[in-house]
């Protein structure tokens, strides 16, 4: 169980360790003197973080609608590309399938602009245009004859005015099929051209629009892994999630479980010690006793602003990577979202003197003071020379030799340790 703070931590810690004091340094007499010792002293720096899969992503749709078929659940191994949710499609076909038709009509369009006019028409408007020409000579016969009546004097102007008229109508006529006959002759203009093949490109990209809806409709998993989280039931409408301002409907998560990380936050103190690949030692509550091997993964290289409920933490976030791919045991045991705690291995030095940190009391710098048993039991300070230290034991650089006795002070004990 997490404490509330590191002090209160160690504090815990030191009151059950001094009862057993004897394993960092054999007592001469009573409970209140240890002896130098000399081994390996292995600094460490201790958290708490919480497992989660090294690699992990969040399954969204592209498009908006309704789930028609959730193919996948909780804890289903998938593959890439294998596809996991279709949404309705009956929309987005009846979109396809008039997109398809404008691109058919737009497709045609330029198809007849750019082989130009067909030889039939070309001799329907020459036929149009003789029978036009007969129309006129008639109405031209006509018109002259009528003014030569109204000359006689036979008939009058009024009179006239009907061939008149017939005689410029099929002018008139003449004329416009002689336009028409001259334009199929010369083909299309190359402004309705570009126009025609414009039309065609905007049904095009509609078109490929209306492809691109129905395929994102199948939602297919983007990684091999396992459904570790569904956020979603068949029947229910979901957003897409294609934009920073549109979060989406988070339907599934899929993550790749062969590899696990902790991730944990370390304070500026803390992290100043913690290097890429340095060994940590792993336990979770659901494993008593038992440890696992990692190493450091990824230390953030700038701070991250967290809360503990009232003030604005500056941390560091950390990944611990677990050495070994989890097995079938490891599988029942870490599981993503458990708590772990970690142990980093930041520094081992071998063939080191060292005491407990409850028999020495830190001055300025690496300086300290210990106390030496005297005949008459008050005791003598003596100077020493400090090197690096754990939350139990400090190595003694100078100052002390292997096997010499020093007295722990009781009434200093707590507060010494608050220094380390």
């Amino acid at each position: 169980m997490p404490c509330p703070s590191k002090s209160l931590c160690f504090l815990f810690s030191l009151v059950l360790l001094l009862p057993g004091i004897s394993a960092c340094g054999k007592k001469a007499e009573g409970n209140d003197r240890v002896q130098v010792k000399k081994g390996e002293l292995a600094v460490t720096v201790a958290e708490t973080g919480t497992i989660e899969a090294l690699t992990k992503v969040e399954v969204k749709s592209k498009v908006a609608g309704q789930v028609a078929r959730l193919l996948v659940d909780v804890g289903d191994q998938v593959k890439k590309g294998q596809l996991l949710i279709q949404l309705d499609t009956k929309d987005i076909e009846r979109q396809l399938a008039q997109s398809k038709a404008d691109r058919e009509i737009a497709q045609a369009r330029l198809a007849r602009l750019l082989a130009g006019a067909r030889p039939e028409e070309i001799a329907q408007a020459r036929a149009q245009l003789a029978q036009r020409l007969s129309v006129w000579e008639r109405n031209k016969s006509e018109y002259a004859r009528s003014q030569a009546a109204v000359e006689a004097g036979s008939i009058t102007p009024r009179e006239a005015e009907t061939a008149k008229g017939d005689f410029a109508g099929s002018t008139a006529q003449i004329e416009e099929a002689r336009a028409h006959l001259r334009l199929l002759k010369a083909g299309s203009r190359v402004e309705e051209v570009s126009e025609a093949r414009a039309q065609l490109a905007k049904a095009e990209v509609a078109f490929k629009a209306a492809e691109d809806q129905l395929s994102y409709s199948f939602i297919r998993s983007p990684m091999s892994g396992t459904v570790i989280q569904r956020g979603i039931e068949a029947g229910e409408m979901v957003s897409p999630g294609v934009s920073a301002t549109a979060q989406g409907t988070r339907m599934l998560i899929v993550a790749d479980l062969s590899h696990l990380v902790i991730q944990s936050n370390l304070n500026q103190v803390d992290v100043g010690k913690v290097r890429k690949s340095q060994a940590v030692e792993v336990r979770v509550d659901s494993a008593p006793g038992k440890v696992f091997q990692g190493r450091i993964w990824q230390v953030a290289p700038a701070a991250e602003a967290s809360s503990d409920g009232q003030n604005s933490i500056q941390t560091f976030p950390v990944k611990t990577i677990l050495d070994v791919s989890p097995g079938k045991e490891e599988k029942e045991i870490l599981k993503p979202g458990m708590s772990a705690d970690i142990d980093i291995q930041v520094m081992t030095k071998k063939d080191a003197l060292f005491l407990p940190v409850e028999a020495v009391v830190r001055g300025k710098g690496d300086e300290a003071t210990v106390t030496l048993p005297t005949k008459d039991k008050k005791g003598k300070g003596k100077k020493v020379k400090l090197g690096i230290s754990n939350d139990h034991q400090i190595e003694v650089l100078e100052g002390l030799s292997l096997g010499e006795t020093v007295l722990i002070k009781p009434a200093s004990s707590a507060d010494n340790a608050m220094k380390f």
